[in-house]
């Protein structure tokens, strides 16, 4: 969406909209690269332009400790809306997958490190080595 600010160099004298840059028509500002950009787009003026408070509202000690008891109420309802014996089920089955899948890629690594690299006879026959350092066997 950056592209949407971006104008074509006209001249020096046109109209600051019509320059080359990010132009902010909220703030009437002609930035020339998308870092300064954002940087406006985050900073004070555009925000006060926009009508936005950079100031956050001081919260008290009871609204803090009421927001607190309304999230573990939250998660004590969830926690007893499944049954003890369908989350022990649900626990086996992400174990059971867990190990099912590093199976899988101990099988692939192992797969991996038995094959050999083709070596060409000519080449081999000259001394070249085809072991690149990372394999532990002697070729």
């Amino acid at each position: 969406w950056y592209q949407r600010r971006v104008h074509g160099i006209i001249s020096a004298n046109s109209a600051l909209d019509q320059r080359g840059g990010f132009y902010v028509p909220e703030t009437g500002v002609l930035l020339k690269d998308q870092k300064s950009y954002l940087d406006h787009i985050n900073g004070r003026k555009y925000q006060r332009a926009m009508g936005m408070s950079m100031r956050v509202e001081r919260s008290s000690l009871s609204a803090v400790k009421s927001r607190f008891a309304m999230h573990k109420q939250e998660r004590e309802a969830n926690e007893q809306k499944e049954d003890v014996a369908v989350r022990v089920q649900k626990r086996k089955l992400q174990e059971d997958e867990r190990k099912r899948k590093r199976k899988e890629r101990k099988k692939k690594k192992r797969k991996v490190e038995e094959e050999e690299p083709e070596v060409d006879g000519a080449m081999a026959a000259a001394g070249f080595n085809f072991a690149f350092g990372g394999s532990k066997r002697n070729t």
